[in-house]
């Protein structure tokens, strides 16, 4: 992990920032995207950070969903409530800040804490049986962004526990080929993700096999993929 000698993003968000709140639900996926989209564009970022930026943070609020509130479908907070929020409520607050230097994005929940330190990092030259489950995310995040920083404030006085999750992007002015390099690089371990995902969820194997011969093509840019199976009393050679 990177870290860089920026302003606090906290001491920043004190004296404002362009912020919202959105329930934390996959629904709110696509309003997240416009919302950080915007705020990085109004920042001055190329397009190749403003992509990188958008797909960390999707990884990042998808995992706020699914691991720190742990359900898909709920999330009450409206689009247009403030931040005096209930905090009872299954929400994620966004911040933009922007400076000279890098546009952060704070992301707040007050779900199950989580430390990212605590996770290894992957070894994606490892086969999909040998890898151990989790950790590509936020590999995938921290590939994306030039800090990846985690600060866990502990609830007091009926307060809930507060994880925030804070992303930096620095400023620059890539070429056309490096923002190719950086779309590429970011599809390319969207398509890992996915496919492991698919091993480690789907139980019945002929569904597992016709799943997997249907992705790779599409995720991975494969014209025609085949699988055989063996069958050890048989010896049939079977195709997928």
């Amino acid at each position: 992990m990177v870290y860089y000698s920026l302003e606090d993003p906290l001491d920043t968000l004190e004296r404002g920032a362009h912020t919202s709140v959105f329930p934390a639900r996959y629904e709110s996926l696509a309003e997240i995207c416009n919302f950080v989209t915007q705020a990085a564009r109004n920042a001055g970022l190329d397009e190749g950070a403003i992509y990188s930026v958008n797909m960390a943070v999707d990884e990042a609020c998808s995992n706020i969903i699914e691991h720190a509130y742990g359900h898909i479908h709920r999330g009450t907070m409206p689009r247009e409530a403030s931040s005096l929020h209930s905090p009872t409520e299954e929400i994620i607050e966004i911040a933009c800040i922007d400076n000279l230097e890098a546009f952060t994005i704070v992301l707040e929940d007050h779900g199950k804490p989580f430390d990212p330190g605590s996770v290894p990092r992957p070894d994606i030259h490892q086969s999909i049986e040998q890898r151990p489950t989790g950790g590509l995310g936020l590999f995938f995040i921290r590939q994306l962004m030039d800090e990846v920083r985690f600060e866990f404030i502990p609830g007091a006085s009926g307060l809930p526990n507060t994880n925030i999750l804070i992303l930096v992007k620095r400023k620059s002015s890539p070429s056309a080929n490096t923002y190719a390099a950086i779309k590429r690089r970011a599809e390319q371990l969207a398509s890992v993700i996915e496919v492991s995902q698919a091993v480690i969820s789907i139980l019945d194997l002929d569904q597992l096999l016709k799943e997997l011969v249907n992705l790779i093509p599409r995720r991975l840019g494969y014209s025609y993929v085949q699988i055989f199976t063996v069958h050890p009393g048989r010896k049939k050679i079977h195709c997928v």
